[in-house]
């Protein structure tokens, strides 16, 4: 059964000024739709291949991975969206560190000084962490 291209991959040539290099030669291995084991992408691509697929990704083209065994993992090209907008909210590890920073912050300067910090943040960057809460904030002060 022959596989029908998407929209994106036909209209990769329109797009072929912006690529170049070894992210071209990725893109176009990537095109054809079919999974890619990661030491296929790192000949083409380099040993920093996944610095193109994040950045890839970034501009809208969706790409699948999938972990097969071992330290295997392998790459298709699916389509292409609008580039994603905003900001995501705090990874785990940073929601632990801005939780310190706000422990530290109620401790120093109190309470309420930790709530105003917390307010004035932009909300993608507000902590949720465990160490700091409204409850916990408020019985310490």
């Amino acid at each position: 059964m022959e596989r029908q291209l998407s929209e994106a991959q036909l209209r990769y040539y329109d797009d072929l000024s912006r690529l170049r290099g070894r992210r071209g030669f990725l893109m176009e291995l990537l095109l054809d739709g079919e999974w890619h084991p990661n030491h296929e992408l790192a000949e083409i691509g380099g040993l920093s291949f996944n610095d193109s697929i994040f950045a890839f990704r970034k501009e809208g083209w969706v790409i699948e991975s999938r972990h097969r065994k071992g330290g295997t993992w392998e790459f298709r090209l699916t389509g292409k969206s609008d580039p994603p907008t905003g900001h995501k909210t705090l990874s785990r590890p940073q929601a632990v560190v801005a939780g310190h920073y706000m422990h530290v912050i109620n401790k120093a300067l109190g309470w309420r000084a930790a709530r105003q910090v917390h307010a004035l943040l932009p909300e993608w960057m507000q902590a949720e962490a465990r160490e700091w809460t409204d409850e916990s904030v408020e019985d310490s002060g």
